[in-house]
């Protein structure tokens, strides 16, 4: 199974990603997190973001298994990993020898923010899936398909 073919991101998950990479983007340091949902074959619905403990440089960072299995254990069934977000250094977003080694899963999509995360948008992100037994980057078309940012209020009143 690949990635689904729909990512449904909450809104307030996106606002609780741009959060946590705070810190490292101030700093100027890599950093990765991991978004968790449901998922079918056709479509995931990120609900709930991820941080482990990790190893932070301003060229990479490193999660040992370990860790990511922790991460993983504390969150609650049925949730599964549905994508895996991280930046760069530079406006560069493709995937490099390391990402694509480091992956957590090839079933998901890997997300690549530039500048550390600084003023990123997700939209704006290098998102990478893993087909032809390879990490591939999507082109703007096809994340404009394939990503509903769910808000995280409606409000249908009409002013009478």
């Amino acid at each position: 199974m690949s990635a689904p073919r729909l990512l449904l991101l909450s809104e307030q998950v996106w606002l609780a990603t741009v959060h946590l990479l705070r810190p490292y983007t101030r700093d100027r340091l890599e950093v990765g997190v991991y978004w968790y949902g449901l998922r079918t074959s056709e479509a995931a619905l990120a609900t709930v973001v991820g941080i482990p403990r990790q190893n932070n440089r301003p060229r990479n960072f490193q999660v040992e298994a370990d860790d990511l299995a922790e991460l993983t254990r504390s969150v609650q069934e049925p949730l599964l990993m549905v994508a895996q977000v991280h930046t760069h250094p530079s406006w560069d977003t493709e995937h490099s020898r390391c990402d694509d080694e480091r992956a957590a899963s090839r079933k998901i999509l890997s997300i690549v923010l530039p500048d550390y995360g600084d003023g990123a948008e997700v939209t704006e992100a290098g998102w990478h899936e893993f087909r032809n037994d390879q990490w591939e980057r999507l082109d703007r078309s096809e994340i404009k398909e394939r990503l509903r940012i769910i808000p995280a209020s409606l409000d249908a009143r009409s002013e009478r």
